[in-house]
């Protein structure tokens, strides 16, 4: 787990549009306020395998990026480097292992 801090002052400033370009225009009245959402992408590894719809590779798609945890010979878990039943999560016959570094 990571900490993360915000800077609700500043956060504040933005909604009312004293600071940045597109705070003041956030709709706040639908919901009956708002929702902050915070995605911390910090340390993300790039997916090594092109992407089915553009074709790009390397891009950082937000992904856990550790498919190889379902292994049926080990209870635990425990890495085997093959794709096994339940670890092609992109229906693309490949492994993506590259957010292992990231773990624990």
């Amino acid at each position: 787990m990571n900490l993360v801090e915000i800077d609700v002052g500043n956060l504040k400033r933005w909604l009312r549009g004293q600071i940045g370009a597109n705070g003041g225009i956030v709709e706040n009245q639908e919901q009956n306020g708002y929702i902050l959402y915070f995605s911390d992408r910090r340390g993300m590894r790039a997916d090594p395998f092109p992407d089915s719809l553009t074709g790009q590779s390397s891009l950082k798609i937000g992904d856990y990026g550790y498919q190889d945890n379902v292994n049926p010979s080990s209870a635990a878990g425990t890495p085997n480097g093959l794709v096994d039943a339940g670890e092609n999560l992109y229906g693309d016959g490949n492994l993506r292992v590259q957010g292992a570094a990231n773990l624990g």
